[in-house]
């Protein structure tokens, strides 16, 4: 099953990163970089989520990747992707 986990994420990140292009230079940003862990989702103590927000950042150009690791809401938890 860890090596299902490893293959879906690869694909999400490869299909993710297909469609990023060339950040536009002419646009200087100073947002930094956030990480926001365990962020609740849902009623059970157990639906949380960590978002990652990149630095210099743009509402207009920012892209988003969502992973679900798949494991139909009974097994695997968010930390299993920690590596």
């Amino acid at each position: 099953m860890n090596f299902r986990i490893r293959i879906t994420a690869l694909i999400i990140i490869i299909g993710t990163m297909s469609g990023c292009k060339k950040a536009d230079d002419s646009f200087v940003s100073t947002v930094s970089a956030r990480t926001i862990l365990d962020v609740a989702y849902g009623v059970d103590a157990k639906q949380t989520m960590d978002i990652y927000l990149p630095a210099n950042r743009r509402a207009d150009s920012t892209k988003i990747m969502v992973m679900i690791h798949g494991g139909g809401w009974t097994t695997g938890d968010k930390s299993d992707f920690n590596t």
